[in-house]
């Protein structure tokens, strides 16, 4: 078992079976289509993951947003300088656009549809719309 490094609360790890027999009533899945079963697991936890994140950011904002009306600079709000009203809409639009991505995986997935692509596409733009949020936040902070 080799520990694969992540910042998380859950520590992942990779096991690697070796000539390892295993009986066919504990088989999970057909034999050869592991990887298939994985891929829908993984797809499975793309869009919830995705969904977290979003609630990372939009609570960032909230937190950014709050500051930035409270906080006095150079005679006036923070919140009324035209660069942090850009940074603050910018991070609203990014986020809308990927909760409409993550509605649309957890739609399809919902109806029984094929949603592999939808799950992979929400899953990389809201942590990367997260990443890009926080940084914001953390500049107007």
């Amino acid at each position: 078992m080799t520990p694969i490094p992540v910042i998380r609360s859950w520590y992942p790890c990779e096991l690697s079976f070796q000539d390892c027999r295993v009986p066919a009533e504990n088989l999970i899945g057909e034999e050869g289509r592991g990887f298939e079963l994985a891929q829908h697991w993984l797809n499975h936890g793309r869009v919830p993951y995705a969904a977290a994140t979003l609630g990372i950011a939009s609570a960032a904002l909230k937190i950014a947003i709050e500051h930035a009306r409270n906080r006095e600079v150079f005679g006036g709000r923070l919140a009324d300088k035209q660069a942090i009203q850009w940074m603050i809409a910018d991070s609203e639009i990014e986020i809308r656009a990927a909760r409409w991505l993550c509605y649309e995986a957890a739609f399809k997935a919902d109806s029984g549809q094929d949603y592999k692509f939808e799950a992979s596409a929400c899953k990389v733009y809201a942590t990367e719309t997260a990443g890009r949020v926080v940084d914001r936040c953390v500049q107007i902070l």
